[in-house]
């Protein structure tokens, strides 16, 4: 039971970690999605630009530019692919260390007469299969988020929206009210380590 116990402090705080972590490479975004937002406006600038002395001149320019634009946003996407990676690798390692604490628990759930405050939960903190119910949405929310962030840069048409899209998406400033509020009823019970 102890063990079990351990592996949920160790847990939770991996997931604080965690938190730190994917707000760190949230924020790594935010250059490539200016840099796309920019790219996106110029293309839109390229598409619409009325005939003039100079196309005539030089009948191929406009497609040319649309090339060089399109080119600037793959290599601005394929950092945000990289980017997208490490937030994979991260989940994987949270899923992980949930994996081992649930495992923990299916052994440790017959043990439940031998302290079920522990099991039950107190005024201080919740029962443990809450515990283990809320590893379970922490790493969905953030599955779920990662998952999203990904189809989007896959369907991405170089329109305004789809960079608002992403914006909304990787915005570090949008937390995961899930998890906060998660964190928030864990508090006590990681401060009792």
């Amino acid at each position: 039971m102890e063990i079990l116990r351990a592996s949920i402090l160790k847990t939770y705080c991996a997931i604080e970690i965690h938190r730190t972590k994917w707000n760190e490479i949230l924020r790594s975004f935010e250059s490539s999605l200016n840099v796309l937002a920019g790219l996106v406006d110029q293309l839109e600038c390229v598409k619409k630009t009325e005939p003039c002395e100079l196309s005539r001149k030089f009948p191929d320019l406009q497609g040319k530019l649309e090339q060089i634009i399109r080119a600037l946003m793959e290599e601005e996407m394929t950092s945000m692919i990289v980017l997208l990676e490490e937030l994979n690798q991260l989940n994987l390692k949270i899923k992980s260390i949930c994996e081992v604490t649930y495992k923990l628990y299916v052994e440790d759930s017959d043990k439940a007469q031998s302290n079920p405050a522990f099991f039950q939960g107190t005024s201080l903190y919740p029962p443990i299969s809450q515990m283990i119910e809320w590893m379970d949405d922490i790493n969905l929310c953030y599955a779920n988020k990662l998952t999203n962030a990904k189809y989007l840069l896959e369907i991405f048409d170089c329109s305004s929206q789809a960079i608002v899209n992403l914006q909304n998406i990787l915005d570090f400033r949008s937390n995961f009210s899930t998890v906060d509020a998660i964190m928030a009823k864990m508090s006590i019970f990681l401060l009792e380590k």
